[in-house]
């Protein structure tokens, strides 16, 4: 049997996809969206999913054939025993097939459910040997995580979950509508699992029960652990707001209401039923008690009635007397009877005689002696009761019961006694309270089934504690004593004219019922207009926040809410108008980009790209903007004859301002240095034009001179620059300060001018403020956050016997050590000039 097992798990194998094995990282599910709006969260699907769902449709599709086939085979006869059997384990095998598709151990398990499998076959000598054989299915189902249903989606998940409790209702209650009693537990009927019954079963039908029974067992614990699992794995994110809202409130709401509607109503019905119950056994305890007291109720009471006592002896009353009377009177009229209950002068109590019931008294007379006084206690008398407590009583004495209070009911046979002495099965006993006393209805009501509303419902039930009379011994047992009603009787008892209480009662109930009624009412419109405002305003928010990603900047949500949500959509409006505005100013931003990066090609070309070829002298200037178009600003002007203009300006401020006063000044520069003139003049001249066209805040230094190479002479002006440093072949420092205020401040004004002569191995620097005022954030010192001139001074004398360009590389490089990864605060302009010795 475990071969055939394996080669069926092999079959299924070879129809597998790969196995995903989440305790194994190198082989890693692979992921595929699982969604059709870009913008929604990517899932991914296992490779599990499909295979997983489609092995629990065929679980759920064979659960439902095994219950349609209980339905209509049954399992009493071989044939049928067997389909159901085979059914009910080929499901089996597939329940566990699924759950070996993600689990470990599997040679071991299928090892263990097989030795379970086997014990059916070892051990078949009764019918409830399937019992053993559910065991390990039980350990097998116990000892595991579920792990298959970790790979099915969300949808499925709820899905499966609902239909699991459907499939689980259906074998564990659908059962009750098989035919026969082998299918409503799985085991066999009493008179049928002994080697004792009349009837032997056949080994092949008692083993295809018990195959049945351990399969079906099995899927039941299956389908309970599952929906145990499920319950906790299911998370409901492929739902919709709305939806949720609604489930929640169906939990939440109506499941609790009607939780307590039928505890309630189950609690009144069986209030109502034992209370009618105590009150028939009090009634009955009272006919004895009246019976004794007035000699005459009894003949009232029923049809058939006869009295004794020794003068008169056995004389019938009414109906005849019973065959048994005369033997009963000896056994009365023999002093030593007595009775353990009876310790009573007068004695009243129900007996048991020969498939009949009896009430008998016995009263002990002066003259007559012992009385005996006794009538039938049949339907006439039932009727009675059943007219007094408003409801159909039923006597059920063929299976008599025994009351013991550590046990409970417990089913009870009568003494033991020979077959042929036992008295035939006895009907009960059966008195009808009759709610419609119309004939005609009454026999209508007999040749067709009633409707629910008059259908009899078991409505209480106790015990008749009854004196069996047989073979001249008596002895006690109990039986039942049943009540039955019907929703129309319960009605027209409530709705009797004849009952003013239970009239009120029923007003008050019907008014009560009403005002809850209401109020569900109100709680559902009301929970209802909550859920429309959170779906409604969830919704606008959704279709702005699309139409935002689509590129809809003016979009605007109007949300009435005044709670989180309407928070929200005035954030939304907000962050839509900061999106607007973001962008716009990006667009802004962009064009000033383009703009100032054409500027800067514009400025670029305005500063000399290549450095002028001097005879005897070396000549190298840079400029190295802060932003991307600076104001500081240098140039070379050929003025003719060996002559060299050499200018060097800082304007004040920074960026495109700067750099429009730069180009004016580079504009009012050339302009004037076509009129012949001395470098002071020419400041003079330029410092008047800038004042005249730019406003009273805009200023610039300016340094500017020409160099003679036929003189080896420089001669210059400062107006308010940094004064360039001049270093002498024996490391002498001179600076070149001689000039005047800055220009663009104040018109007219006058500026001095100096000459110096430049000597072999001379070096003289150009330098704007954005060298000597870098900074070094990391130090602490003020004097050692700035470069600083002592530092730039250093510098050249260092490589003052390099060239020009090796000087200019130098003061750079150490800018840049000292300012390491800060950003450039100032913009950078340098010239240096060196006398070669040639």
């Amino acid at each position: 049997m475990s071969f055939f097992i394996s080669k069926l798990f092999q079959k299924f194998k070879a129809k597998k996809p790969i196995q995903a094995d989440s305790s194994s990282p190198d082989k890693p599910i692979p992921s595929s969206p699982a969604f059709t709006f870009s913008r929604r969260k990517q899932t991914s699907v296992s490779p599990l999913n499909q295979p997983v769902w489609r092995l629990i449709l065929y679980i759920s599709g064979g659960c439902v054939l095994i219950w349609l086939a209980g339905i209509i085979l049954g399992s009493e006869s071989i044939v049928p025993a067997w389909i159901m059997a085979l059914l009910s384990l080929a499901t089996w095998i597939l329940a566990v097939r699924m759950l070996f598709l993600d689990s470990r151990f599997q040679k071991f398990w299928l090892i263990w459910l097989s030795l379970g499998f086997i014990l059916l076959f070892l051990i078949r000598g009764t019918g409830g040997t399937w019992i053993v054989s559910v065991l390990f299915s039980f350990v097998f189902l116990m000892f595991r995580r579920y792990l298959p249903y970790s790979h099915l989606s969300s949808r499925r998940k709820a899905t499966l979950f609902l239909i699991g409790v459907f499939i689980f209702g259906l074998i564990t209650l659908g059962f009750l509508f098989n035919r026969g009693t082998l299918a409503v537990g799985g085991t066999l009927p009493e008179n049928l699992s002994t080697p004792t019954s009349s009837e032997q079963l056949s080994t092949l039908l008692v083993i295809g029960q018990n195959l049945k029974s351990y399969a079906i067992a099995s899927l039941r614990f299956f389908w309970f652990i599952s929906l145990f699992h499920l319950f906790f794995g299911i998370r409901l994110h492929f739902m919709r707001l709305r939806p949720k809202l609604a489930v929640s409130a169906f939990m939440l709401v109506v499941v609790p209401l009607f939780l307590v509607t039928v505890m309630g109503l189950l609690t009144l019905y069986g209030m109502l039923g034992e209370s009618r119950a105590i009150r028939a056994r009090n009634i009955l305890q009272d006919w004895t008690v009246m019976a004794i007291q007035d000699q005459n109720f009894l003949q009232g009471i029923s049809n058939r009635s006869f009295s004794y006592n020794d003068r008169e002896g056995v004389v019938p009353v009414k109906g005849g007397l019973p065959p048994w009377a005369e033997d009963l009177c000896l056994v009365v009229k023999n002093t030593d009877f007595t009775f353990a209950d009876w310790n009573t002068e007068e004695r009243g109590a129900y007996f048991y005689i020969n498939s009949e019931i009896w009430l008998l008294t016995i009263r002990e007379e002066p003259q007559a002696g012992r009385r005996l006084e006794a009538c039938q206690f049949d339907a006439f008398v039932l009727d009675r009761l059943a007219q007094i407590l408003h409801c159909d009583v039923r006597l059920s004495i063929s299976n008599p019961i025994d009351i013991n209070t550590s046990q409970g009911l417990i089913i009870r046979s009568e003494p033991e006694r020979p077959e042929t002495e036992r008295n035939a099965e006895i009907e009960d006993i059966y008195g009808r309270y009759l709610t419609r006393p119309d004939s005609q209805q009454d026999s209508k009501s007999e040749t067709s089934s009633p409707s629910l509303w008059r259908r009899p419902i078991y409505f209480g039930m106790t015990h008749l504690d009854l004196i069996f009379f047989e073979n001249n011994q008596i002895f006690k047992q109990n039986v039942l004593l049943l009540l039955e009603g019907s929703l129309a009787g319960l009605a027209s008892e409530f709705s009797s004219e004849n009952n003013p209480l239970s009239q009120v009662v029923l007003a008050i109930l019907l008014a009560l019922a009403f005002m809850m009624l209401f109020l569900e009412i109100f709680a559902f419109f009301f929970g209802l207009r909550i859920t429309t405002g959170i779906t409604s305003a969830v919704r606008a928010l959704h279709q702005g926040t699309k139409r935002l990603a689509e590129g809809d900047l003016d979009t605007r949500i109007e949300i009435p809410n005044e709670d989180e949500l309407g928070d929200l959509a005035v954030s939304f409006n907000e962050m839509a108008a900061a999106v607007k505005q973001g962008r716009e100013e990006a667009v802004a931003r962009e064009r000033l980009e383009l703009e100032i990066k054409t500027a800067r090609k514009i400025q670029q070309k305005l500063l000399p790209i290549a450095m002028p070829d001097v005879p005897g002298f070396e000549i190298a200037g840079t400029s190295l903007p802060s932003q991307q178009v600076g104001g500081d600003y240098f140039d070379f002007l050929d003025m003719g004859k060996g002559q060299l203009g050499i200018a060097i300006g800082d304007v004040s401020g920074k960026g495109i301002p700067a750099a429009l006063l730069m180009a004016n000044l580079q504009a009012s520069l050339h302009a004037q240095v076509i009129k012949p003139g001395e470098v002071a003049e020419v400041t003079s001249r330029i410092n008047n034009l800038l004042t005249h066209s730019t406003d009273a805040n805009m200023f610039a230094t300016f340094f500017y001179g020409i160099l003679d190479r036929n003189n080896s002479t420089f001669t210059s002006t400062n107006a308010g620059h940094n004064p360039p440093i001049l270093i002498r072949e024996d490391a002498s420092i001179e600076r070149l300060h001689a000039g005047g205020l800055i220009i663009g401040f104040l018109v007219d004004q006058k500026y001095n001018q100096e000459t110096v002569t430049l000597n072999p191995g001379n070096v003289l620097v150009l330098f704007t403020d954005g060298i000597t005022e870098a900074v070094d954030p990391a130090r602490e010192s003020v004097a050692g956050h700035l470069f600083g001139e002592e530092r730039l001074i250093q510098v050249i004398k260092e490589k003052k016997s390099g060239t020009a360009r090796e000087i200019q590389s130098a003061i750079l490089t150490a800018i840049a050590d000292h300012t390491g990864n800060s950003p450039q605060f100032d913009d950078i302009t340098l010239v240096v000039i060196k006398r070669r010795w040639d």
